[in-house]
């Protein structure tokens, strides 16, 4: 086999176009670096954005990226930018919550990445995130969108129907609940208030989410497996870096309680926030009264939440029609 030449970012030729080719990730939006950086990482290589030989024998070989089962292809670089721009311009980065004031810019960013890559979930049949999309159920003792069905109703939104519009409507919920468990602080802690120092018990997160509610339904448990299958990859689309930024987190909200299944539940919630917010909104739809500010009503639920994700969802839409 000839020896392929090493291409960088710039170079021109058929060997730039059958890398092209070759590139699980590359897309319209997207740089090549910023392609073949992904996918470097995604094998365990060097990401420099370089295609040397050990990159042309991965893809020459037909090595994929590597995937935590069931999760969407990561977001090229760009196109996470773009999600961000959208978060940070719209009017909800910059809504004074009650009581809460506005939220860390990073915890509007992170909610837009993270509802992303769950309408991409769910564009692509993925079923965690096709159940958070189902119609309201009519049983508001288990489901939020039916114990907020007259707040929707007095919004002119209707959850009546399986599909984009309900799955919006949840993460409007997650994005306010977020707020008032945690003030957008994805570093959150337990509760030091409380004595449950079980794994199992033990809230953490934005969200506040404990792991004994994952036996609420079996696509919370999907979820955590397919989170925790990229604690040990380089799968990057937990969010972190976005949820982080404009958020202070003291030593004594990393720590974790416990030992198993709570434990790791406890240490995604903080460090891939995108896990967090998925399992919370699975929650919502079938355990919502887990949650105390859902209990007592004091969640917002603001239209520009849902001009932002509606803008959010345009935007993918545009981006894989293109694809």
């Amino acid at each position: 086999m000839t020896q392929r030449p090493t291409i960088q970012e710039g170079d021109t030729g058929p060997d730039v176009k059958d890398l092209m080719g070759l590139l699980p990730l590359y897309s319209f939006d997207s740089t090549l670096t910023e392609a073949v950086i992904t996918y470097q990482r995604s094998r365990g290589l060097e990401a420099d954005g370089i295609v040397g030989p050990q990159t042309w024998a991965a893809l020459e070989s037909g090595a994929p990226p590597y995937m935590p089962p069931g999760l969407p292809l990561p977001m090229s670089p760009s196109m996470q930018d773009a999600i961000e721009d959208i978060a940070s311009s719209s009017a909800i980065a910059g809504y004074d919550w009650d009581d809460r004031g506005e939220a860390p810019i990073g915890y509007t960013k992170g909610v837009a990445l993270a509802f992303g890559n769950c309408y991409r979930a769910w564009k692509g049949g993925y079923p965690p995130a096709v159940d958070m999309a189902k119609a309201a159920t009519g049983d508001p003792d288990d489901d939020v969108l039916a114990w907020y069905a007259d707040d929707f109703r007095q919004l002119g939104m209707s959850n009546a129907q399986n599909g984009a519009a309900s799955l919006r409507h949840l993460w409007m919920i997650v994005l306010g609940l977020g707020m008032r468990e945690s003030s957008g602080q994805h570093c959150c802690g337990r509760d030091q208030s409380a004595d449950n120092t079980t794994s199992d018990s033990c809230e953490a997160g934005a969200w506040q989410t404990s792991y004994d509610a994952h036996t609420c339904s079996p696509h919370f448990d999907t979820v955590f497996a397919s989170f925790e299958a990229a604690v040990d990859s380089d799968y990057p689309q937990g969010f972190c870096d976005a949820f982080s930024e404009d958020v202070s987190c003291s030593s004594s909200n990393w720590d974790n309680y416990g030992t198993g299944s709570g434990c790791q539940h406890q240490d995604m919630s903080k460090n891939q926030p995108a896990y967090a917010a998925e399992v919370c909104a699975i929650t919502l739809r079938h355990r919502r009264d887990h949650y105390g500010p859902i209990n007592r009503r004091e969640v917002e639920l603001r239209h520009e939440a849902d001009d932002m994700l509606r803008e959010v969802q345009a935007y993918i839409d545009r981006v894989e029609a293109r694809e």
